[in-house]
C-alpha cells in the first residue's frame, strides 16, 4: 500500500510593537493564501496601544504571545520556540504577502529536498502606490544571473557572494526548512538592525539556495518604519557584516563583506555631516578608506569630507566670532 505524504505545515512569525495601524491587513494576507496549511504566530514585544486586542480578533487562526519589549531578534526567536510547522517564514507587521506566496516557497522546497532555504522577490509601496522596480530588478548583477536563462525558479551555489555584492533577501521574503537551525538556531539577540540579513545569510552558508523570481510580498514605507536614530541603525548594519566576515572563508565573498562595510562607514560619514558633527564625519570617512582603500574612496575623502569639512567648520566659527 503506498505511503501518503504528510501535509507540510509552514509557521509565520510576526514580530509586532504598536503595529494596531497595519497588524489586520498583514494578517489577512495571511489567511487568506492559497496555501492553507499554516502556523500563523504573533509576538507582540510589548505594545502599548491597540495591537492585542486587534490580533485577538483572529484568534481561531492566529497564535498570539506576549512578551516584555525586548527587540525583534528575541520576539522571532520566541515565535521559532514556539513554533508547529516544518518549515518557518517571518513577516513584518506592516507588510502585505502576495496571496501566492506560501505555496510557490512550500512547493520549491518540496520539489527540491538539497535546497533548505528559498527567498522571493519583493516590491516596495507607500502612499503613492507600487514602486515600479521589484528588490530583484534593483539587484543588476544577481538579477543577471538568475534571468539569464529566462527561467521563474532557479538554484544556486554561491549565494553568499551574491549576499555580499547585492543583498538579495530581507526578513519577510525567505522561507527555510528547520533542518538548517542545526547550524544555526535563532536571530542573533544582540543586533538591532540587520539582524536578518546575519540570520539568512548564516544559513544560507549550509545549503544550496533556491530563488523565485516572482513578488511573494509587498514592503510598505513609511514614516514610523524610518529610524530617527539612523546612525545607531547603520552601525548595526556594520556590526552584523563584521560579525559575519570573522567567520567567512572564502576570500572573495570577504573582500565585498568589506566594501560593503565601508560603504556604510562612508554613509555614517554623511550622516554626520549632515549634522555639522565634524570629526566624526571623518572619523568615519577614514575607516571607510582603511577598510577599502582605493582611488575613487580617497577622491571622495578629500572632496567630499575633508574639504567641505574644513569649509563649514571655519564657516561655523565665523559665525560664532560674529
Amino acid at each position: 500500500m503506498k505511503e501518503t505524504k504528510e501535509i507540510a505545515v509552514v509557521s509565520v512569525i510576526i514580530a509586532v510593537h504598536n503595529s494596531e495601524r497595519f497588524i489586520s491587513e498583514t494578517l489577512e494576507s495571511l489567511i487568506t493564501q492559497t496555501y492553507p496549511h499554516t502556523d500563523i504566530i504573533v509576538i507582540d514585544d510589548g505594545s502599548t496601544d491597540q495591537t492585542q486586542s486587534i490580533v485577538l480578533k483572529y484568534k481561531s487562526k492566529v497564535r498570539y504571545f506576549y512578551q516584555n519589549q525586548s527587540g525583534v531578534s528575541i520576539a522571532r526567536n520566541y515565535g521559532i520556540l514556539k513554533s508547529l510547522g516544518e518549515y518557518l517564514c517571518f513577516m513584518d507587521a506592516d507588510d502585505i504577502a502576495s496571496s501566492n506566496r506560501i505555496e510557490l516557497q512550500i512547493n520549491f522546497l518540496e520539489k527540491n529536498p538539497d535546497i533548505k532555504i528559498v527567498f522571493s522577490d519583493y516590491r516596495n509601496f507607500d502612499k503613492n502606490g507600487i514602486h515600479e522596480k521589484s528588490h530583484f530588478e534593483s539587484c543588476p548583477l544577481f538579477y543577471k544571473e538568475i534571468t539569464k536563462n529566462s527561467l521563474k525558479q532557479v538554484a544556486i551555489e554561491n549565494a553568499c557572494l551574491y549576499l555580499a555584492k547585492e543583498n538579495f533577501g530581507i526578513a519577510g521574503s525567505f522561507m527555510t526548512s528547520k533542518q538548517l537551525l542545526k547550524f544555526l538556531a535563532h536571530f542573533e539577540p544582540t543586533l538591532r538592525g540587520g539582524e536578518d540579513f546575519h540570520f539568512y545569510y548564516r544559513l544560507c552558508q549550509h545549503t544550496k539556495v533556491g530563488l523565485i523570481n516572482e513578488v511573494g510580498m509587498l514592503r510598505r514605507l513609511h514614516d514610523s518604519n524610518v529610524s530617527s536614530q539612523k546612525d545607531k541603525i547603520i552601525l548595526e548594519y556594520i556590526r552584523s557584516r563584521m560579525m559575519i566576515r570573522r567567520i567567512e572563508k572564502d576570500r572573495e565573498t570577504k573582500y565585498y563583506l568589506n566594501i560593503k562595510i565601508a560603504s556604510f562607514f562612508s554613509d555614517l560619514a554623511s550622516y554626520y555631516a549632515h549634522n555639522k558633527e565634524w570629526t566624526r564625519a571623518i572619523y568615519n570617512a577614514l575607516k571607510a578608506l582603511y577598510i577599502d582603500f582605493n582611488i575613487s574612496r580617497l577622491f571622495l575623502f578629500f572632496n567630499k569630507f575633508l574639504k567641505i569639512t574644513f569649509i563649514k567648520m571655519v564657516g561655523s566659527n565665523r559665525e560664532i566670532s560674529i
